[in-house]
């Protein structure tokens, strides 16, 4: 018999579909925390195209670090 990933594969790295339910909740999939560095200044005021920037974006400095 051919041996191919045909419909029946289960290899890979955890995230498999097993009868079509993932087995890992898709909240769960990008958890871990990550830290930003900013490499410039950002007033979002002044420097964003979006009319309500003030609003929902935040401004920064060089060095600040974003989490």
């Amino acid at each position: 018999a051919p041996r191919g990933r045909g419909g029946s594969y289960r290899g890979g790295r955890g995230n498999q579909l097993v009868q079509g339910v993932p087995q890992t909740a898709p909240q769960q999939i990008n958890k871990r925390l990550r830290y930003f560095v900013a490499l410039f200044d950002y007033d979002p005021t002044t420097m964003s195209p979006n009319p309500d920037a003030c609003e929902i974006e935040l401004p920064f400095s060089e060095g600040d670090t974003i989490k």
